[in-house]
């Protein structure tokens, strides 16, 4: 036998969800910035009486 047999040991499956959370995390920080930036520079443009 050229290659032994080692027991009690599995391949780790790398698991992205740890990545996939922060990636939906920084997307959903950046479009709230975007859209309060937005909304405030649309109600700074509206003249109030």
């Amino acid at each position: 036998m050229d290659s032994p047999i080692i027991p009690f040991q599995k391949k780790k499956k790398r698991t992205h969800d740890v990545a996939i959370l922060l990636i939906l995390l920084a997307v959903l920080l950046g479009t709230f910035l975007f859209v309060s930036v937005a909304v405030n520079l649309l109600l700074r443009s509206i003249p109030i009486p």
